[in-house]
């Protein structure tokens, strides 16, 4: 991160420590700004208008924010966040492989904890430098990223969050194609579950829908990664479990969407959900059986250990 000092008009300003931004004071007025480069996240919440407008907009409005608190306000996170109405930006120092997991953990979570809301989402995540200013609780988010995100985020036509080409070549030591696959037949041995992190919140998606050209009659759709719904867990049980409520949830805004436009980016998302839920079902009874076998095996021991005693 590189530090940016801004000038105040009575030529007064207190620098924080290297690394950090700056701190400038204007008419007593606190400015912090920081140049950054790392990974931002553009949400956009859909069908937000008629949100606030039905007969329970209020308290789907409460709802929207205790959302965005449980998910992203716990501490140490190092996730700062923006909303306004009906879009949310997230962004994260870092370009790191382990600060893209972070914030598409953070964006999974989220995800889902809306979409149990009858919220749904859209949204990219792009990679590179961006500026952010607070003052007075005000803050402005600018940059390349955030303009790729809202580009790519404009351009989808179903619920889900997609990875945008500068967040693929930015995590190409990551490898995608093995850490986010799933593998029916490995995994005998569940005791580090830590290696599902990447699959838990990131899956390949081969037909991501985007809006048709204007005059085309074609359906246009993009081969690439998006961010999996879950709750947070990395056993393939639990995986299962998140994935599938999420679906069932989006199938039922699908049956309760206004117009067949509104029901087809329902459609395609349940579609994707389907198949990975599809490959949880056949990966999921060898944890299940797995640990079956863990807890046999100590209860066995407990028993031992008690006679001994």
């Amino acid at each position: 991160m590189s530090c940016e000092t801004e000038q105040s008009s009575d030529d007064t300003s207190s620098q924080i420590e290297p690394g950090a931004g700056a701190l400038s004071l204007a008419g007593r007025v606190p400015r912090v700004t920081t140049t950054s480069d790392g990974y931002v996240a553009l949400l956009d919440v859909l069908g937000f208008s008629a949100l606030v407008t039905s007969d329970r907009g209020i308290d789907d409005l409460h709802r929207y924010l205790e959302c965005l608190q449980r998910v992203l306000e716990p501490g140490g996170s190092g996730i700062s966040y923006v909303v306004f109405s009906d879009s949310i930006v997230l962004t994260l120092d870092g370009t790191g492989s382990d600060k893209l997991l972070q914030l598409c953990q953070a964006c999974s979570r989220l995800m889902t904890d809306l979409i149990k809301q009858e919220i749904p989402i859209r949204g990219a995540i792009a990679c590179g430098k961006f500026v952010r200013s607070v003052v007075e609780g005000s803050v402005f988010v600018a940059g390349r990223p955030i303009v790729e995100a809202h580009r790519y985020e404009q351009l989808q036509d179903w619920v889900g969050i997609m990875l945008t080409p500068s967040t693929l070549r930015q995590a190409r030591d990551a490898n995608f194609t093995s850490a986010c696959t799933i593998n029916a037949f490995a995994a005998s041995d569940f005791s580090n579950l830590d290696v599902f992190a990447w699959p838990a919140c990131i899956q390949h998606a081969q037909r991501i829908p985007f809006h048709p050209h204007p005059g085309s009659m074609g359906e246009y759709f993009h081969d690439g990664f998006a961010v999996l719904p879950g709750d947070g867990t990395t056993n393939p049980q639990g995986m299962l479990d998140a994935v599938k409520i999420t679906r069932e949830r989006v199938d039922w805004l699908r049956s309760v969407a206004p117009s067949p436009a509104e029901q087809k980016k329902y459609y395609a998302s349940s579609r994707w959900l389907s198949e990975i839920e599809g490959k949880l079902g056949s990966f999921a009874p060898n944890y299940r059986a797995w640990k079956q076998r863990q807890d046999q095996i100590a209860a066995e021991l407990n028993r031992n250990w008690k006679r001994v005693e």
